[in-house]
């Protein structure tokens, strides 16, 4: 779990990174923050709409971001920030700098995954707790990844978060039924911004 100082850092360095595509350049705040964020997590970034009336976020637009540990925390920040700049870069005709202006940043992160295991694939549903677990599966090379928000979000039970996460990974929606499908679980700590550029909050799901 991060202090909601280092949550504030981090999500300012990650719009930073969005707005300016870049991030090559190491100023020395980070050098300082790099000794103090260099265990290796893994970490989404995603970017919400904001209703300024309400004062709240709403629906989640694009992300990215590790499911495994392979970053340091703010290496894997600003990479993941870089695939944001890009996506925008190519999703919409607005300036970067005017996108952010509606919207607000959250970072997740990611305890690391354990493997469920199971006697049987059916039984998988059994050991899932929908707004406590998020869900990796991986076959061979494909590999998915869905956040346990994004399930509360969506209103999945079970069985439809697991088949969710086998389409994210580009396999068949019941390919977690065969013995050849491993399934992993993980939870997360989330942060988001309070208003675009503010600071973090933590949320609870």
């Amino acid at each position: 779990m991060l202090t909601i100082e280092e949550a504030t850092f981090l999500l300012k360095l990650a719009r930073r990174i969005v707005t300016e595509s870049v991030s090559d350049e190491t100023k020395e705040e980070e050098k300082v923050a790099l000794k103090e964020l260099r265990e290796k997590r893994g970490i989404f970034i995603c970017v919400r709409e904001f209703d300024k009336s309400g004062k709240k976020a709403g629906g989640r637009i694009m992300s990215s971001g590790y499911p495994l540990p392979i970053f340091p925390t703010i290496e894997a920040v600003k990479n993941a920030s870089l695939n944001i700049s890009i996506h925008i870069l190519r999703s919409t005709s607005q300036e970067i700098s005017e996108f952010l202006k509606d919207v607000v940043l959250e970072l997740a992160i990611l305890t690391e995954p354990t493997k469920v295991i199971v006697q049987e694939p059916i039984r998988y549903p059994r050991e899932i707790e929908i707004g406590r677990d998020g869900l990796i599966v991986q076959r061979n090379f494909y590999t998915g990844a869905v956040l346990p928000q994004v399930a509360v979000e969506k209103r999945w039970n079970a069985i439809e978060f697991l088949s969710e996460c086998c389409m994210e990974a580009k396999l068949p929606a019941d390919a977690w039924l065969e013995k050849e499908t491993s399934v992993y679980k993980f939870q997360t700590h989330v942060y988001l911004e309070s208003e675009p550029n503010g600071d973090a909050v933590k949320v609870e799901f």
